[in-house]
C-alpha cells in the first residue's frame, strides 16, 4: 500500500474477535475438544500435541483457542489428565493405547488462568482438567 492510499474496510466475526480473548477470572470453564493434530518436537525426542478448544460455559463460551501438550517427562501428567477427564475421571490402564480420536468432540472442564507462551505471549492457559461438572 502506497501513503496515497486508504486501508480498505475490514470487517471480522464473532468468532475472530472470541479467538483472541484472554481470560479474566481464573476459574474451571467447560471446553468441547475440536481438533487435535501432532508433530515431533525440535529436538525429535517427544511429540507436541496442539489441542483446538472451544469454550462451552462463563466468560470463555464461545472463545475457540488452542493448547500445547507435550510426552516429554514432567508434562505426560497433563495429557493423563486430559484423558482421566474425557474418561469420566476413571484411571487410565497402564499398557492400554488411547487414542485422541476417541476425545474429539467431547466435553470436558479446564482450569483456565491466564499464562504465558514460549515467546512471552499472553495465552488461556489450561493447568488441570476434570469430567464436565
Amino acid at each position: 500500500m502506497s501513503e496515497n492510499q486508504e486501508a480498505g474496510l475490514i470487517s471480522f466475526s464473532d468468532a475472530d474477535i472470541k479467538a483472541g480473548y484472554l481470560v479474566q477470572e481464573p476459574s474451571w470453564y467447560d471446553y468441547k475438544i475440536l481438533t487435535c493434530r501432532e508433530n515431533l518436537s525440535k529436538k525429535g525426542t517427544s511429540t507436541n500435541y496442539f489441542v483446538s478448544l472451544r469454550g462451552e460455559s462463563g466468560e470463555m463460551n464461545g472463545v475457540e483457542f488452542q493448547i500445547m501438550l507435550n510426552t516429554s517427562e514432567g508434562f505426560r501428567g497433563k495429557i493423563i489428565r486430559l484423558f482421566q477427564a474425557a474418561n469420566g475421571g476413571n484411571e487410565l490402564t497402564a499398557g492400554k493405547p488411547y487414542n485422541w480420536k476417541d476425545v474429539i468432540g467431547l466435553t470436558i472442564s479446564g482450569y483456565t488462568q491466564r499464562g504465558l507462551d514460549q515467546n512471552g505471549n499472553s495465552i488461556n492457559d489450561v493447568s488441570d482438567f476434570r469430567p464436565k461438572q
